[in-house]
């Protein structure tokens, strides 16, 4: 019955991970983004359902007829498993506590919108938060690379700018990018999203990842599905990324429980990267439409 977490856990990463689609969702790690009693979400999608898995075989082992002595024996046991994760991660967090330079982000979510609808939003904005320095838009706010228009208004306001767009391709296809202007207007990086969803016209994979040299450190730019593999974030981090940024595009009608904002904190937990402001690597939820979240950077730690 010791064996069973192990096996568990092994399923787990081979669905997760190792087949094709390596489609994560519905790991029994995500339930316990929120829980509040362990610091659970520090493990790792992976390792909290080892500690939980350990601590069901506890349960099964108990109700059978065992001695007082072996119920004990077992549920110290239990506890074991789970506190050596956990020291682990409570010293990588003391080992890795540097801070960089702080700065000010405000992402605003868009669905469809137009020309006029987005300079709008974007005007608002800066309305609001006269001290922005970075403003991120949503995936697919454009239906192309970004326009004359969008860029100047870059360079009349001083902001950078990251929004999602579409880049065009031979072939009649395109690349699915998140597109960074800079203050002086110009487009000075753009990502292409790594894993385009299965089935669906997404675009064309990325063909390389590299990081944005920004003035505040190197961040790394992932795109809504992205987030779902490790494969895409932890390479990120192995560059040195200080910083995800991800926009993402959920529409607002699908509902809270299938919103981009908890697939972050899931991301947060898995590739080990931490919002100073929002413990365990959490995202605050916004509930109107147009989501503003100030922010600052924080160096990264490979997990």
């Amino acid at each position: 019955m010791w064996l069973v977490p192990f096996l568990w856990t092994g399923l787990e990463y081979f669905r997760s991970e190792l087949y094709y689609l390596k489609f994560s969702w519905l790991n029994v790690g995500f339930a316990f983004v929120d829980f509040q009693l362990l610091p659970f979400p520090s493990f790792g999608i992976y390792g909290t359902g080892f500690c939980v898995t350990v601590f069901a075989t506890v349960w099964l082992v108990i109700k059978i007829e065992l001695s007082m002595r072996m119920r004990l024996i077992n549920v110290l046991l239990a506890f074991l498993f789970c506190l050596i994760p956990a020291g682990l991660v409570l010293l990588s967090l003391v080992v890795s506590k540097n801070h960089s330079p702080n700065f000010r982000v405000a992402g605003v979510q868009l669905e469809f919108p137009n020309r006029s609808q987005i300079q709008q939003a974007l005007d608002k904005l800066v309305a609001t938060r006269t001290n922005v320095d970075l403003i991120v838009l949503s995936e697919y706010t454009l239906d192309g690379p970004p326009t004359e228009q969008l860029k100047n208004w870059c360079r009349e306001h001083g902001k950078f700018l990251i929004v999602g767009g579409k880049d065009p391709t031979p072939g009649n296809n395109y690349y699915n990018t998140a597109f960074v202007i800079s203050t002086n207007g110009e487009v000075v990086f753009k990502q292409v999203k790594s894993v385009p969803i299965q089935f669906f016209k997404d675009g064309l994979p990325a063909p390389e990842q590299k990081l944005w040299e920004s003035p505040w450190g190197k961040i790394g730019i992932c795109i809504c599905y992205d987030l779902c593999y490790t494969r895409v974030t932890d390479e990120l981090v192995r560059q040195g990324a200080q910083m995800l940024i991800v926009p993402t595009m959920d529409v607002a009608e699908w509902g809270r429980a299938s919103t981009r904002v908890a697939r972050a904190r899931r991301a947060g937990a898995r590739c080990g990267i931490r919002h100073p402001d929002f413990p365990r690597g959490e995202f605050r939820h916004f509930p109107r439409r147009e989501q503003i979240r100030p922010g600052s950077i924080q160096r990264a730690v490979p997990g």
